[in-house]
């Protein structure tokens, strides 16, 4: 084998070589990512668009992070947490972010998404401990305002900014969701009763009212007549009552089906009269 042959081979494994380390200094970043590049296990700079291609030592440097820069979000699924009176929920939440600073946000914490997993977790399991269930429930804006508060104060020093934090669901379980339901029923009974006790007060209410009245104007009635008694009868108002009570009554009898005779009181004749002359009486005076 000549020389040159030996040439040829050695300039082909140096092309090969070459091509390889080119591919591998040359590298692509997409637009929605910053790159933290290390040399010797040490920060060396942050490459970030609008290059798309950056040189790259494959030697001496490596790529520390990727780094998404643009608005991200994470979920919580069925986190398991205990409220004030002693019932498990199973709530579920979506945190919605941003990368603004690379840096702090490779070097401030080892993994920024577990960091912000974790501390979103605790804000939210330690308000709604604070919360009896029905709050729990109803109160998805508290809890939320909560979190965004104090969960932006814990990852702003990482570099990252909070757009918000979405309680997407407070589920209970079934027993319990079946015990509100039962109270919910109940509640609603209950205030259907007293609407229907105090409507029955109401018509009470009005009907003594009425009676009252026509017991006044009665008594009225008798005294004023009383006084203008023409025949000197003592018994007159008594007999006066007495007819219109026999007038009711024989009213009730004849209009029932089930009656076949009436028997008419021994007296009836009198309270009648009694009756007729007191209306009589009456109608003059008014006159």
């Amino acid at each position: 084998m000549t020389a040159f042959v030996y040439i040829l081979i050695y300039a082909f494994i140096a092309a090969i070589i070459v091509v390889i380390i080119l591919k591998k200094s040359i590298v692509y970043i997409p637009a929605e990512e910053e790159w933290i590049i290390e040399r010797y296990n040490k920060y060396h700079r942050t490459a970030k668009p609008p290059f798309a291609f950056v040189l790259f030592d494959p030697i001496f440097d490596r790529i520390r992070k990727k780094i998404f820069i643009r608005g991200d979000k994470l979920e919580i699924k069925d986190m398991k947490v205990y409220t004030n009176d002693k019932v498990s929920v199973g709530v579920s939440a979506i945190i919605y972010f941003k990368v603004i600073d690379s840096l702090k946000a490779t070097y401030e914490i080892p993994d920024y998404k577990t960091g912000i997993i974790r501390q979103a977790k605790g804000h939210i399991r330690y308000k709604i401990g604070t919360m009896v269930l029905e709050d729990a429930i109803l109160g998805r804006k508290d809890i939320k305002k909560y979190a965004e508060k104090h969960l932006g104060e814990d990852i702003t020093p990482w570099g990252i900014s909070l757009a918000a934090v979405e309680i997407s669901e407070v589920d209970i379980p079934e027993e319990v969701q079946k015990a509100l339901e039962n109270r919910a029923i109940a509640e609603r009974q209950k205030k259907a009763d007293m609407i229907k006790a105090q409507s029955a007060y109401e018509v009470a209410k009005k009907n003594s009212e009425t009676h009252k009245i026509k017991l006044e104007e009665k008594i009225h009635t008798l005294e004023e007549l009383s006084k203008v008694n023409p025949t000197g009868d003592a018994n007159m108002p008594m007999n006066f009552l007495l007819g219109e009570k026999y007038l009711e009554a024989l009213g009730s009898l004849s209009s029932s089906d089930s009656s076949k005779f009436v028997v008419y009181p021994s007296d009836l004749q009198k309270s009648l009269k009694g009756l007729f002359t007191m209306n009589a009486i009456k109608e003059d005076s008014d006159d």
